[in-house]
């Protein structure tokens, strides 16, 4: 206000909004582990757009919020775990974007040849994942493997690429009973259905196989 002698245009931008990119790459990097200190720093570090003024303000509170919004410390829907992703692949579904890419049950029927009945694949990809992938993964792409992430042994596996900065930036991932030909093609093959061809000038992965 024009009247207020103590006026401060900060007090103003940290009333409004976190931009909706800027919230999913901080729920990306609570997902996957990395600090509340670290992220701020991150942000502060590589926000670049004079038009986004509330994203240089970000604080711990901020963070706490996407947290909750997107429920980053927990998804249990029910003690069955089988029960509990059913439930939330459901909802993923529901919303105007579905982040859920491709799903198949163990015990269901093969989508692919070479894939098990007894097979597991959940394939999950965020707008704002879909975003980062159509920018930058022409450029250089990487996959990278985890084993034994969770009691039940699957593998997670996590399609990364470069930013203008450097930085490796999640773009997808898929939670999987194996990693063999007829699996990493049909994730593959999911994917690019959603973000279209896709060629890139660097393709790094694992020394195996199946990757090539």
């Amino acid at each position: 206000c024009k009247t207020h002698l103590n006026h401060n245009p900060e007090e103003d931008i940290v009333h409004l909004r976190l931009s909706e990119n800027l919230k999913e790459s901080i729920a990306l990097k609570l997902l996957q582990g990395i600090p509340t200190d670290k992220i701020l720093d991150h942000v502060r570090d590589n926000i670049t757009n004079e038009d986004i003024q509330r994203d240089y303000l970000v604080t711990k509170q901020d963070i706490s919020n996407v947290k909750r919004q997107y429920n980053t410390e927990g998804i249990e829907r029910h003690g069955n775990d089988h029960t509990s992703v059913r439930s939330w692949v459901a909802e993923m579904q529901s919303l105007d974007y579905d982040p859920v890419v491709a799903y198949k049950q163990q015990g269901t029927p093969s989508p692919e040849e070479g894939i098990l009945n007894d097979d597991f694949l959940l394939v999950i990809q965020t707008q704002f994942q879909l975003h980062m992938m159509k920018a930058f993964g022409k450029n250089i792409i990487c996959v990278d493997a985890t084993h034994g992430t969770n009691l039940y042994d699957f593998l997670l596996i996590t399609i990364i690429v470069v930013d203008n900065f450097g930085e490796g930036i999640p773009v997808a991932w898929a939670i999987t009973t194996k990693e063999d030909t007829a699996m990493i093609k049909y994730f593959l093959k999911t994917l690019i259905a959603r973000t279209g061809p896709i060629s890139a000038l660097v393709f790094m992965s694992d020394d195996a196989n199946q990757y090539w």
